[in-house]
């Protein structure tokens, strides 16, 4: 699905959509792709993604914030190519898109995602992350909380300790 939206996006075929629709078709498509990688560790699906949201960054409104979300929650990715990619195609993006950054922080944002060490170990992705949140005006990601165990499982765990067992 990603690849056909991707070309879809970079063929422009959506021309011949009225506009009122088109914006609409787009949201559809961004959510969808964001659907699609949910919670995936499929690096090939997260490196397609990547492009399709890129490539949804020169529409404006809604599908743009939507597409930066995604893409700024990658830059702290746990796989340090997803990061790189991230970065390298963003930093191109807003080359070719140039309202995307505001311009009185244009420089900053470019600085920012290609002096970054973005395949290191133990960088400072958030704090770079968040200033990027920052300047384009999107919400900083907030943590997942992790569920709480369960009643039943304590229980078990707790009648298991009872037997000896640890």
């Amino acid at each position: 699905i990603a690849r056909t939206r991707n070309l879809i996006l970079a063929n422009c075929q959506l021309e011949s959509v009225p506009e009122e629709k088109r914006d609409q078709l787009l949201f559809d498509l961004c959510v969808l792709c964001k659907k699609e990688i949910a919670r995936t560790r499929n690096l090939k699906k997260i490196i397609d993604s990547i492009s399709v949201f890129c490539g949804f960054l020169q529409f404006s409104g809604k599908i743009r914030s939507t597409s930066l979300e995604r893409l700024l929650i990658f830059l702290c990715h746990t796989y340090p190519r997803v990061r790189k990619e991230v970065a390298d195609q963003l930093y191109v993006s807003l080359q070719t898109f140039d309202d995307v950054a505001p311009a009185e922080s244009y420089d900053e944002v470019l600085s920012l995602l290609s002096e970054t060490s973005w395949m290191s170990a133990d960088g400072d992705f958030k704090n770079v992350r968040n200033r990027l949140c920052d300047i384009f005006g999107v919400s900083r990601p907030k943590p997942i909380a992790k569920p709480k165990a369960s009643v039943s499982n304590t229980k078990t765990v707790d009648s298991a300790k009872g037997l000896g067992y640890r």
